[in-house]
This record gives structure tokens, sequence and C-alpha cells, in this order.
């Protein structure tokens, strides 16, 4: 098992590589490239933040979503998981890493995201 300092960074490092990059070596105030957990191609207006925790109650919901889907025949990777707060507007949509792989390189996706 990676030590907690390592694992985070090591998460960032992998994430960083779907974009073709590198992570942030720094955080916060302290980093003078951009804000986020990844340095982008100068190309994408986007910013990325990355969370290493020993649990989380969104992952798990998300997780359960997931074997929803495997008992109704239904490939995991086709989940989604809409999630909003009570009284707040808009929402945030969860999906699998695999998932996000494969729209991220779907022809076109990319430029919604560039500057």
């Amino acid at each position: 098992m990676m030590a907690r300092s390592v694992a985070w960074k090591a998460f960032e490092r992998e994430v960083a590589t779907l974009f073709g990059s590198f992570r942030v070596p720094l955080s916060g105030i302290n980093s003078r490239h951009n804000a986020g957990d990844v340095i982008l191609p100068d190309d994408l207006s986007m910013l990325i933040e990355c969370k290493c925790r020993a649990t989380s109650i969104h992952l798990t919901i998300f997780r359960d979503a997931c074997r929803d889907a495997v008992k109704n025949g239904v490939d995991p990777i086709r989940t989604l998981l809409f999630f909003r707060q009570k009284s707040h507007k808009g929402y945030i949509v969860t999906m699998s890493g695999e998932a996000f792989e494969h729209i991220w390189n779907v022809p076109g996706v990319r430029e919604l995201f560039a500057k």
C-alpha cells in the first residue's frame, strides 16, 4: 500500500497523463503554474482538481449505482450518477474514469474545453 503522501501525488500524475500533461508540483498559492492540480496544455481552458480520500459517501453511492446496473444487465461503465444538493440549483454528474476516457477521446469533445 502506498503512503498517503505518495498516493495523492500518483493519482494526480495518473489524471494528468489523460491530458498529456503533468501534475502541478506545488499546490495553491505556492504554485506558479495554474489553479488546480494538473498543468494543462495551452489550448485547454479548464480546472482539474484531484481528491484522494480513504472514504467518500459520494463514491459509495456511485459504486452502489454500478452494482445496480450489473444486477439489471447494464454495463457499469454506462452508469451516471446525477447529484444535487437540496435547495440548490444545478447538479454534478459522476461517471467512471473509463467512461470519461472514452468520452474525452470522441472527436470534437476536447474542443468544448478549448480556449
